[in-house]
């Protein structure tokens, strides 16, 4: 038994890819596969999928989506663990008889019969179901990027080109970071989609990005630019112009986050004495990039950076609170900057 659930999309649907692969014959399929779709909530269902012996191939694969008996009663009562951590709930919607029968079921499934629970959010840990898959299953989470982590989406895309013996630097990753986000779906389509287009198909450089990306992936790279630099109407005009253009403010204000908390780091320990190849070291990014960033930062004081990140943070809440217009929040937070 299996739990693939998180809500980095790309590694959950690569989970249930390789699950397949292991456990479906693609010549059998109608045999071998059972999907049980979100909107099917009988429990009965269930139960008869997992209990029937595999016909005409040697194993069988049930994929159960969203199950309503892990999901949260309320929205992000799933993230609150600790205040929680002793609490069991009963399955919603399902008496003591039909509540022993799953477990039952579950417990007992036949030889040759892989049962996979897949959600798109991490499951609620309070949930009885889910301390009893923490006894019996395979619990695969995956959690995306937070938009901060631009070094561990450049990291991971590196070595996932590199495994695909792709020949490839970590200033090009980084560059495709910037343009895309941390999102690692995008980050492999927009590298699938560039190795397409290179005359060594197992080769991709700086060069070759930058010269294959759309323009409005090149605005927010320019965007990042701009903030280094403390260029202010260019970071107003660009900001203004991604955002008319359709980009997630939230999206939009992440970026410009991560940006603001490189430069901050970067100063913070250039003033505690760090030379460049020890900050590149610690953060994780090429020392040439280092290199640049540090020969802007004369331009913002400590004081500055600290203030701005505050106001974006008070940006990203005013976003999600709906307390303040996307496009005023955007402004106001990088008004700090001037």
């Amino acid at each position: 038994m299996y739990v693939v659930c998180g809500s980095e999309r790309f590694l959950v649907e690569r989970a249930v890819r390789d699950l397949r692969q292991k456990y479906v014959d693609p010549a059998m399929e109608a045999f071998s596969l059972d999907i049980i779709s979100e909107k099917e909530k009988d429990i009965t269902r269930l139960i008869n999928s997992v209990q029937m012996l595999p016909t005409f191939s040697a194993s069988r694969l049930v994929l159960i989506y969203e199950p309503f008996f892990l999901k949260s009663a309320k929205a992000g009562s799933a993230e609150d663990e600790d205040s929680a951590a002793e609490a069991v709930e009963e399955i919603p919607g399902l008496d003591a008889a039909a509540e022993q029968l799953l477990f039952d079921s579950l417990t007992n499934i036949p030889d040759g019969v892989t049962a996979a629970f897949v959600l798109s959010k991490s499951p609620d840990k309070r949930k009885k179901f889910f301390k009893f898959l923490q006894k019996q299953a395979v619990i695969q989470e995956f959690e995306s990027f937070k938009p901060w982590q631009t070094n561990d989406a450049s990291e991971w895309l590196l070595r996932e080109l590199r495994s695909r013996k792709v020949s490839v630097d970590k200033m090009t990753t980084d560059f495709l970071v910037e343009v895309c986000g941390v999102s690692r779906g995008a980050l492999m389509n927009e590298a699938e989609k560039l190795l397409v287009y290179t005359a060594d198909k197992n080769k991709l450089d700086l060069q070759d990005a930058q010269s294959m990306v759309g323009q409005g992936e090149l605005d927010t790279y320019y965007l990042g630019e701009a903030i280094q630099q403390k260029n202010i109407p260019k970071i107003m005009g660009l900001t203004m112009s991604l955002y008319e253009n359709n980009v997630s403010p939230q999206l939009l204000l992440g970026k410009i986050t991560a940006q603001v908390r490189r430069l901050l780091q970067i100063k913070e320990l250039q003033a505690s004495g760090k030379y460049k190849e020890e900050i590149a070291r610690i953060i994780g990014q090429h020392p040439y990039t280092v290199g640049i960033t540090m020969g802007h930062l004369p331009k913002y004081t400590l004081a500055q950076l600290k203030n701005t990140f505050y106001e974006l943070q008070n940006a990203d809440y005013q976003l999600k609170t709906g307390q303040a217009a996307p496009a005023d929040a955007l402004i106001c937070a990088l008004t700090s900057l001037v």
